[in-house]
């Protein structure tokens, strides 16, 4: 069983449950519905934001052990809710998995064809940097070869 969606609004919700709830439960049926017709294993997609935040810099890889802390100052809701998500399939799996397997993994980024014009976040975020709505490297690429060059191009007034 693959399970491959959470909610991901293009903007802040009102409230943070609004996301949590979903991701949250809606994992846990998976998981449940799962188990209950005799899947061998889930493989959950997660994402890097249930691992990778409020760490020191590292240079070794993200492993099983290293968690989002949900409650860190900053903390989005979507970071929230794929960090509670997680956390929440292995507890699962810990009190009344059975024989069911679990696999996460914790992408940065999914992207892939749009099958509506409802877009989701990522894709509107794709569309946006095509779109040049964002600083692209060529941009920056400009404006690092001005400001090196350039005399009127310095922190003095």
């Amino acid at each position: 069983m693959l399970h491959v969606a959470s909610p991901f609004p293009a903007g802040t919700p009102k409230h943070e449950d609004e996301l949590i709830v979903p991701a949250r439960e809606g994992t846990q049926r998976v998981l449940r519905a799962s188990r209950d017709a005799g899947v061998k294993r889930v493989v959950l997609t997660s994402s890097f934001a249930a691992i990778g935040y409020g760490h020191a810099p590292q240079s070794t890889p993200f492993n099983e052990s290293d968690w989002t802390d949900p409650t860190a100052k900053g903390s989005s809701a979507y970071v929230k809710s794929k960090t509670l998500a997680e956390r929440a399939a292995w507890d699962f799996m810990a009190r009344e998995g059975g024989a069911l397997e679990l696999s996460v993994i914790n992408p940065v980024a999914v992207f892939g064809p749009v099958l509506g014009s409802d877009y989701s976040a990522s894709i509107q975020l794709l569309r946006r940097m095509l779109e040049a709505a964002y600083p692209l490297v060529r941009d920056c690429t400009s404006a690092w070869s001005m400001c090196a060059m350039s005399r009127t191009c310095t922190s003095r007034p």
